[in-house]
């Protein structure tokens, strides 16, 4: 391995592992939503902060602990639409801080659909 070319990767934060069926995290954004190109398709990043977890969450996911996101998950689509759109700077600073609730359903085709709702207001 050549130790002069460069790396790139997660600084203080890691990325959140895949959650399954009835997993429920509660969060903090702390980033804005970002589309970016991957090997797999447009992605969103994202970071946020775990604030509340159930007992369905891998074990892995620490509490009060940062993440990116990294996820195709219409649920990130659609925020970062919302957020890209013109939306002004009040719903922006409005969606950081608020707490928000990760929710995941398996489908009986095998894939997982997320939810993401804001749930309450912390200031």
């Amino acid at each position: 391995m050549n130790p002069e070319l460069p790396s790139f990767g997660a600084d203080e934060t890691e990325f959140f592992p895949p959650l399954s069926d009835g997993a429920e995290v509660m969060l903090k954004i702390t980033s804005a939503p970002e589309k970016y190109e991957s090997l797999y398709g447009e992605k969103i990043r994202l970071g946020i902060k775990t604030t509340g977890l159930n007992q369905h969450c891998p074990e892995e996911i620490e509490l009060n602990k940062k993440y990116t996101i990294s996820s195709s998950a219409v649920c990130y689509q659609s925020l970062h639409a919302a957020w890209s759109k013109g939306e002004n700077e009040f719903w922006k600073k409005l969606c950081m801080k608020c707490e928000w609730k990760l929710s995941a359903k398996t489908l009986p085709n095998k894939k997982t659909i997320y939810k993401l709702e804001a749930q309450q207001l912390k200031i």
